[in-house]
């Protein structure tokens, strides 16, 4: 793809990727999404038994410059799914125990009645801290630069009294996600997890994906974008986020920011920082691929990273229930969503992973073997958010 791909509004055609004949479908659907967003870009990649069978890409990255195989962008919540595989390969060599204290490893944490937390609770969000009392005087997502004092927000963590009742109830840590397991991962290696996640599983798979300040960034990522909502829409985002938990667990100071994300997305801190649950970058390719493993029963090119058990333990249901942050029902597993309904990944019954923020989405099917990575630099604020994904989905199953 090159200048004389150039549209006069300055956008790109589509002109990236292959894929599988027998996937042809897929390509038109996912053209169709470029054809309706033409000011970004996005990328599709999907695995099959480990072997990379659709690799589609195409768009705007920033003006000026196309969406290129390589192309990484902040996914959002998809992250969270990164950052569990990081906690199930250590727990699956015996660093980490699922079922203890997080205050094992992590002493200060038992303070205010949080000593019978465990890692598994962090993980399937039952930690009772989707935000904490002291929140908005220590990190706010409107002002990133907040998020760089990754010491002074755990010892804060530590002393916070849970806000909804441990162990029991589901309450989405959208952002404390990310630092909950960061510290147990810190305090078990002496690393932060970001630098786990490179070492153990980013350069031994290949992956172009990055969490965290410590792995070195290549390249500028896809400048985000926020798709413009009609009236309807932003009134129902608006009053959406005036929830009091929703909007604390998203650590807004006001309720206009849930639409005025790319503000602080494509702010240099922001992204630097690699939250690690809310700020990983990742190609599409990477995700499939990550994915891919997990379908594939832990082995990958031969090689064995996961034990089978791990994948079952992980992928089964943790709690099923209403999620008093998301406001409806949620299948979770330790650290992935499952597919409840087909509401988060489509067809795929026993399909798990993690979307993101705007419709970026990532799982693997077990059944079919299938890794699955959607990014996309437009982001969908409205309720129907998860559309381009699921009709990615169901175009893949349909040719299957």
């Amino acid at each position: 793809m090159g200048a004389s791909d150039l549209r006069p509004d300055g956008s790109y055609e589509l002109d990236g990727g292959s894929c599988d004949p027998i996937f042809n479908p897929v390509r038109e659907e996912f053209r169709d999404i470029l054809t309706a967003d033409p000011s970004h870009g996005a990328a599709l990649a999907v695995t099959i038994g480990g072997k990379l069978l659709v690799n589609l890409w195409g768009g705007t990255a920033r003006p000026g410059e196309p969406w290129r195989e390589s192309t990484r962008c902040v996914v959002w919540s998809t992250t969270k799914g990164m950052s569990a595989l990081c906690v199930q390969l250590l727990a699956d060599r015996g660093e980490i125990d699922l079922s203890s204290a997080v205050s094992r490893y992590w002493p200060e944490f038992a303070a205010a009645g949080k000593d019978f937390v465990t890692v598994s609770h962090v993980l399937s969000h039952r930690a009772g801290l989707p935000y904490w009392e002291a929140s908005e005087r220590v990190a706010c997502l409107d002002e990133p630069a907040t998020f760089k004092d990754t010491r002074r927000i755990a010892v804060s963590l530590a002393q916070a009294h849970p806000v909804i009742r441990p162990g029991e109830e589901l309450a989405y840590h959208a952002i404390t996600y990310g630092w909950l397991l960061d510290e147990i991962v810190l305090r078990v290696t002496g690393k932060h997890l970001g630098e786990c996640f490179d070492e153990l599983l980013a350069r031994p798979l290949g992956l172009n994906i990055r969490i965290g300040p410590s792995s070195i960034a290549v390249g500028r990522p896809a400048k985000l974008g926020v798709i413009e909502l009609d009236p309807g829409q932003l009134a129902e985002v608006l009053e959406r986020n005036r929830s009091t938990k929703r909007s604390k667990a998203m650590l807004f100071r006001r309720a206009e920011s849930a639409v005025e994300v790319d503000h602080f997305a494509n702010d240099h801190t922001f992204i630097e920082c690699g939250q690690p649950a809310v700020g990983g970058l990742s190609d599409a390719k990477s995700l499939a691929r990550a994915y891919g493993l997990l379908a594939s029963g832990g082995t990958l090119d031969g090689i064995n990273y996961l034990s089978r058990h791990s994948i079952g333990q992980f992928s089964s249901t943790a709690r099923k229930g209403y999620d008093l942050v998301l406001d409806r029902q949620v299948d979770r597993a330790l650290g992935y969503l499952r597919n409840l309904d087909g509401q988060e990944f489509g067809p795929p019954p026993n399909a798990f992973g993690h979307n993101g923020l705007g419709g970026s989405t990532a799982f693997a099917d077990p059944d079919a073997r299938v890794g699955f990575g959607f990014v996309m630099n437009g982001l969908d604020l409205s309720p129907n958010s998860a559309a381009r994904g699921l009709r990615l989905s169901r175009a893949l199953y349909a040719c299957l």
